[in-house]
């Protein structure tokens, strides 16, 4: 398969000094539920991360649909933890941005 038009971060550059990319999230009014798919909504969030730990920037950043920003510091392994990054947990360490 053809993966030039999906866009992974190995295949795009930064745009300055951040790697952009969307996330598709299910949720029903943002919660995790064990509600059956025909009754889910789809969702996306935009995740941007530095290209470059501590040059190009530190912090990784979500923006929900609703436009709130969360922020997190995921240190020195950023650009190996942040491809990862499909949603921010309550329980987890994310912030709002001020």
């Amino acid at each position: 398969a053809d993966n030039s038009a999906r866009g992974t971060e190995k295949e795009s550059s930064p745009f300055y000094g951040y790697y952009f990319r969307l996330v598709s999230l299910n949720s029903l009014n943002g919660t995790k539920t064990n509600v059956p798919r025909d009754k889910m909504t789809r969702a996306l969030a935009l995740v941007a991360y530095p290209a470059e730990y501590r040059s190009s920037g530190i912090m990784t950043f979500i923006v929900t649909q609703d436009g709130t920003v969360y922020e997190r510091d995921l240190g020195p392994s950023t650009t190996k933890i942040a491809p990862d990054v499909k949603e921010r947990s309550p329980a987890s360490s994310w912030h709002k941005a001020e």
